[in-house]
C-alpha cells in the first residue's frame, strides 16, 4: 500500500561472512527503501550508543521507528519503537507501522 514514510536499511559486517557483496537486497523488496553499506559501522555505533539496547559498542539486527515529523537534531526523534531481532520482532514493526498510519 502506499504510505508516506522513509525507509533506511544501514548493512554493514558483524559476523565473519557478512560483506557488501554478499548483502542479498531482496529481503527488503520494497523499491522505496534506501539500503545503506557502512563500511565503518558508523550507524551501529551511534545507535548503541544513542538509543538503548546492551549491544556494547555496535548496534545491529535492530529497527528503530521513529513517529511522523521525526527530526536529526542530536539524537533522531520522537522514537516510536526499537526491537532486537529484525526478523524476530516482525510483526511488531509492522503493526507499529500500521498504528502511525491509523491503520
Amino acid at each position: 500500500p502506499e504510505a508516506n514514510i522513509q525507509v533506511y536499511a544501514v548493512w554493514f559486517n558483524m559476523v565473519p561472512n557478512d560483506a557488501c557483496q554478499r548483502v542479498d537486497l531482496n529481503l527488503i523488496p520494497d523499491p522505496g527503501t534506501t539500503q545503506l553499506w557502512d563500511e565503518q559501522r558508523l550507524a551501529g555505533r551511534f545507535f548503541a550508543e544513542n538509543e538503548g539496547f546492551n549491544f556494547g559498542q555496535i548496534a545491529y539486527d535492530v529497527y528503530y521507528l521513529y513517529g511522523t515529523g521525526a527530526e536529526w537534531d542530536l539524537n533522531p526523534a520522537p522514537l516510536v519503537s526499537s526491537e532486537y531481532t529484525i526478523l524476530g520482532k516482525k510483526n511488531q514493526l509492522r503493526d507499529d507501522i500500521n498504528g502511525l498510519l491509523g491503520q
